[in-house]
């Protein structure tokens, strides 16, 4: 794997270099979109639709948009006059309990590595796994910047990217903004609800979870790669139960005959 970023978490006059590793795997599966007649690959053209031609780099600018279809042009080298400047540090303003953070506010994880600091690292990492807290900093990443987290997680340092307060929409706003008001729930639907979440309760085993969509499409080009035909089975759709109690009963009732059977 190659390091995404290379630079020194600083705390005071505690300086410990780290290189910063992605922690996610992406499965998506992704196509090229081919011409059907001799299979190339389709290219997609910059086209100006009012004046009907072809446009070339050289005649794009950026726009913003300040009422519809009225422009403020901004050159390149003002954005990049704004934007931060590289750095190579992941400052460390102060150390929080890492439950005080909302969850909804997690972004991106990354692994921190030892860049030759290994003694600083474990120091700093035993620290942190014995007074239970992690630092709140900032990070600048391919020129934007970000609030992070950094937290003692399976034997290494893990940084976390968090969204800013106003990037996070909060539910209830956007329920009233879509003039949706809930209705009081009834007692004895609610007991049945209850009742569904405990036959399903258990531990939490991610093992258990696979991109079967993935599975089946590498499946799906294998055997068309050996010139194998692929025959589709439509899905018999069940038949909906619509009214809310009737649907509520009829799965405890499916829940309580699986539970049975075990």
């Amino acid at each position: 794997m190659k390091a995404l970023w290379s630079g020194s978490i600083v705390i005071g006059f505690i300086n410990i270099p780290v290189k910063l590793y992605s922690m996610q795997r992406d499965h998506e599966i992704s196509f090229r979109l081919l011409h059907k007649t001799c299979k190339t690959p389709i290219n997609y053209k910059k086209w100006c639709p009012r004046c009907e031609k072809e446009v070339s780099d050289e005649e794009i600018v950026r726009g913003y948009e300040l009422l519809k279809g009225e422009y403020v042009i901004l050159e390149d080298e003002e954005l990049d006059a704004l934007k931060p400047k590289s750095s190579k540090q992941i400052k460390i303003d102060r150390f929080v309990n890492f439950f005080e953070i909302d969850p909804h506010y997690f972004n991106k994880s990354y692994i921190l590595v030892p860049n030759k600091s290994e003694e600083a690292y474990s120091v700093f990492l035993r620290a942190l796994e014995e007074k239970g807290k992690a630092a709140l900093g900032r990070i600048i990443l391919r020129r934007k910047e970000f609030p992070v987290l950094i937290h003692a997680y399976n034997g290494a340092l893990v940084l976390t990217t968090l969204h800013y307060k106003d990037e996070v929409i909060d539910p209830k706003t956007l329920l009233a903004s879509l003039g949706i008001k809930l209705e009081k729930a009834k007692e004895e639907e609610v007991e049945l609800a209850k009742m569904i979440i405990e036959q399903l309760s258990g531990k939490v085993n991610l093992e258990e979870y696979k991109d079967e969509y993935a599975e089946a499409v590498k499946e799906l080009v294998k055997k068309k790669a050996k010139g194998e035909k692929y025959v589709v089975v439509e899905e018999v759709a069940e038949e909906e139960v619509k009214d809310l109690m009737e649907a509520l009963q009829a799965t405890v009732q499916a829940l309580k005959k699986k539970k049975k059977k075990k």
